[in-house]
């Protein structure tokens, strides 16, 4: 009864009563406010909320994602594609430097290429302090690895060996794998780097002795010319013009005169060819590879017919050379110095940072 009287004494403002009270002059009326124009809120706001839970994070998705980041940690702190991208740098900083001193390649070639070689030349020094520590840190790393593992051999013999310790053993025998592969794949990238210099070394050296070779066979063709000339024109029994017709048709050194041209023609078309090939299998930006810069993009008949005939049709080639004359000896040789100093600047290229499109760089 007595929580029913005090349900009852309690007046509420928004009430009947409560206004007849007022109407009526009465003051002092103990009155409870009503929370309950407010509530419907809240309850919508809570329903909204209800309705439209937050969405949580996949499981799988956060493990992604955090083993991604400690992939590029990791990435970061080896830097081994900064090792392996210095070492690039270190070759090719050696091919350029062997390429642009050869006594092969022309003034225009030499010139053509100094932009890209400076440009190479500086990532490899940028480079070279951080690379020398990871030069250093490397093989240490390794050893240092492979040394504690034997010097605590027995201890690792007995947590591999126990059959309780799963995990151990399996996360020991990756990390020897990983070391083995780390070090088989270093060392694949310095010898394959190695043997591309050494080969692209033996060319240029091979192309600089052979040019060498052309140039004295044909200083040494000339001078038996100019012997003979001067035997001819002092001698008193022969006339001027009989000399030289007979000159025209008794050229000495005719075999020397063939081999010189027929060589020259064939190394003048293996580098035209050689160019070609290049172009096709590593194309470089459009700026290096117009078609305009290069000669092997010139039609041989546009050369004349010395360089169409077949190199066993020895009798046409004589009759068009002139039975290899000093003057078809020496637009042979000019050929074929263009061709060879195109073929290296082209090769030089393929090594330049800058030249290189953008999803070879790196």
């Amino acid at each position: 009864m007595a929580t029913d009287d005090c349900e009852e004494d309690v007046i509420f403002e928004n009430s009947a009563l409560y206004k007849h009270l007022v109407d009526a002059g009465v003051t002092d009326i103990p009155v409870e406010k009503s929370t309950k124009s407010s509530e419907p809120k809240e309850d919508v706001e809570n329903e909204s909320v209800a309705a439209f839970p937050p969405e949580k994070p996949n499981d799988v998705q956060t493990n992604m994602e955090l083993l991604k980041q400690v992939f590029r940690k990791l990435k970061e702190f080896s830097s081994f594609d900064l090792f392996i991208i210095q070492m690039y740098c270190h070759f090719n900083c050696q091919i350029l430097h062997q390429v642009a001193h050869s006594k092969s390649l022309e003034d225009d070639d030499k010139i053509f290429l100094e932009n890209f070689i400076v440009e190479t030349e500086n990532v490899g020094k940028a480079l070279k302090p951080q690379t020398f520590i990871l030069c250093c840190l490397y093989p240490i790393l390794i050893f240092l690895s492979l040394y504690l593992l034997c010097l605590y051999s027995p201890v690792a013999a007995i947590l591999i060996m126990n059959p309780n310790i799963c995990l151990f053993r399996a996360l020991v025998k990756f990390y020897i794998l990983f070391l083995i592969v780390l070090s088989l794949g270093i060392l694949w990238h310095i010898l394959n780097l190695k043997h591309t210099t050494s080969c692209i070394k033996a060319l240029v050296q091979q192309i600089e002795e052979s040019y060498l070779l052309f140039k004295k066979s044909l200083r040494l063709i000339q001078e038996v010319e100019l012997v003979q000339r001067g035997f001819t024109l002092v001698s008193s029994q022969m006339t001027i013009k009989s000399g030289q017709s007979a000159y025209k048709y008794n050229r000495l050194c005719p075999e020397l005169r063939k081999l010189v041209f027929i060589t020259a023609r064939s190394n003048m078309l293996f580098c035209r060819k050689s160019t070609n090939i290049l172009l096709n299998i590593h194309p470089l930006v459009e700026e290096v590879d117009k078609a305009s810069t290069y000669l092997a993009h010139i039609p041989l008949e546009d050369y004349g017919p010395s360089l169409q005939l077949s190199e066993d049709n020895n009798d046409n080639l004589s009759k068009l050379t002139d039975d290899f004359s000093v003057t078809a000896l020496k637009a042979m040789m000019y050929l074929y110095n263009m061709q060879q100093s195109e073929l290296l600047r082209r090769l030089a290229l393929c090594f330049c940072i800058n030249a290189l499109p953008e999803d070879q760089k790196g």
